[in-house]
């Protein structure tokens, strides 16, 4: 049967402190069990009567009365320090020396380690073989005048050049190239101002049109319109009252004369709408009598 990865087994009464992504641990250790699990490339520590394993993704504490067996291992920092205190102190022939343990760090990615070892073998031997390469990924050059080696900025600095788009200019060159984006970005700037008041002048006449329209349509509206408009609490007030009233708004206008013909019945009330009583809440004139 295959057995798991130690680090995802279950283990009796260990205990699991956190679950991180922590990152890989800085340490090579190697723990075995009782139970014969191993945990390796872990960073291992006793604390009291407890042994605590830094994983990938965590930590764990376990009794240490179930550790069998921890083999320690040295961090690459570590072999670093024991290294550089066996070199201690700066001897000439140990350029050579220095410069792999420049290598080394770099490889392990201690950049800042490696950084003094190569300008260290450099002090020691500057024309020492293999050493360009090296410094020069970490940005020296060697220095034509004094023929040691400096940072590649102080000495295109000293001649009048910076480090503009991935390559070394003169610094008018700069200047003048600046001042060109500087315009650049200020027309930019000028022609999204003026497409703005474009359409806001396009918009302004958009709704100058909507309103002349609206204007014109409440005009045809007013036009059309009867002469007489009669509110209707007026209306819902004459109709309150009862027969035998007889209400016959008609349009203002030239009264026709008078036939026999348009003679009501004596005594039926009648509504004149085109004539009305001061004061009074009725629009227009009763009369009980013929007209």
């Amino acid at each position: 049967m295959s057995r798991r990865p130690a680090s995802s087994r279950y283990l009796g009464s260990a205990v699991l402190v956190f679950l991180v992504a922590s990152g890989p641990p800085a340490a090579a250790d190697r723990v075995e069990l009782a139970n014969g699990q191993v945990f390796e490339d872990v960073v291992a520590e006793e604390i009291g009567h407890q042994l605590r394993i830094r994983l990938a993704i965590g930590e764990l504490r376990i009794p240490r009365s179930q550790v069998v067996k921890v083999t320690k291992s040295e961090t690459p920092f570590q072999r670093y320090e024991i290294e550089k205190q066996r070199l201690s102190p700066y001897r000439a022939g140990d350029a050579a020396a220095w410069l792999d343990l420049a290598r080394f760090a770099l490889d392990a990615e201690l950049v800042a380690e490696g950084r003094e070892a190569a300008l260290v073998a450099a002090r020691l031997e500057p024309t020492l073989p293999d050493l360009a390469p090296v410094l020069g990924t970490l940005g020296y050059v060697r220095d034509p005048e004094g023929g040691g080696w400096i940072p590649e900025a102080d000495l295109m600095a000293r001649r009048g050049l910076t480090r503009y788009g991935g390559r070394w200019v003169p610094r008018e060159e700069v200047e003048r190239r600046e001042h060109q984006l500087a315009l650049a970005r200020e027309q930019e700037a000028a022609a999204a101002r003026e497409r703005r008041r474009e359409l806001w002048a396009l918009d302004q006449q958009r709704r100058d049109r909507e309103l002349d329209l609206a204007h014109r349509e409440r005009e045809r509206e007013r036009e059309a319109a009867p002469l007489i408009q009669i509110d209707n609490s007026v209306l819902t007030f004459i109709y309150s009252f009862p027969s035998p009233f007889v209400i016959a708004p008609v349009a203002p206008g030239p009264r026709p004369p008078s036939t026999g013909a348009e003679r009501r019945p004596s005594g039926a009330p009648v509504m004149d709408l085109l004539e009305r009583q001061p004061g009074s809440l009725i629009p227009g004139e009763l009369r009980l009598g013929p007209p």
